[in-house]
């Protein structure tokens, strides 16, 4: 088993990693900040200092949960923080939960990232389908045809998976997400890499 340790640096890779991701993709504007409204922010003690010194008043709203093994500080919905333009008062400072969505973890052991099919997660639904076609072809897996069929009706039921999560009163109402082992994160990074430089 992994000490404790080790996983802090694992998952601390991973968000790395999903922010660099995350830099291909841009959040629009019609989406209306929906994460922001829907989805309870978890906050690590030090996450949770930093926001109360920016407002104490936002910030006591939070209440202590338990997650996982340990309590977090867990702000309500819609976040405190979201201003009345539908942008972020505390950007910069802003909890990880908050800078890797669409990403999330699961609770399962390993943890897994699964992501939301929001507006930005749809377009990064499309190429991580399309990066699974790649690898399919460059490894010459011989049931390419099977996979093209199962990513191609994943593809078909992204808009009703999307419409379903955009109905939802909350992140956790049975939305269909897709999910990723970690080292199929680094490995999709390195996809938009290698896509960026062919251009």
């Amino acid at each position: 088993m992994k000490d404790v340790k080790k996983v802090k640096q694992e998952i601390q890779q991973v968000n790395e990693a999903i922010f660099n991701i995350l830099n291909y993709y841009t959040c629009p504007p019609d989406c209306h900040s929906f994460c922001c409204n829907v989805c309870p922010v978890d906050l690590t003690d030090k996450e949770y200092n930093k926001l109360r010194r920016l407002s104490c008043e936002k910030t006591d709203k939070s209440k202590v949960v338990k997650y996982r093994r340990a309590y977090v500080h867990q702000l309500d919905k819609p976040c405190p923080f979201l201003g009345s333009d539908e942008l972020c008062t505390a950007y910069i400072i802003r909890p990880v939960t908050c800078h890797i969505y669409p990403f999330n973890m699961t609770e399962t052991l390993p943890p897994l990232m699964q992501i939301f099919p929001c507006m930005m997660g749809k377009e990064i639904y499309k190429d991580y389908f399309e990066y699974k076609i790649y690898k399919i072809k460059k490894n010459n897996d011989i049931g390419i045809n099977q996979a093209k069929a199962e990513i191609s009706e994943a593809l078909r039921g992204l808009d009703e998976r999307s419409n379903s999560y955009y109905l939802s009163t909350d992140e956790d109402d049975n939305v269909k997400t897709i999910v990723l082992t970690f080292s199929e994160i680094f490995d999709f990074l390195d996809y938009l890499r290698f896509c960026q430089n062919r251009q």
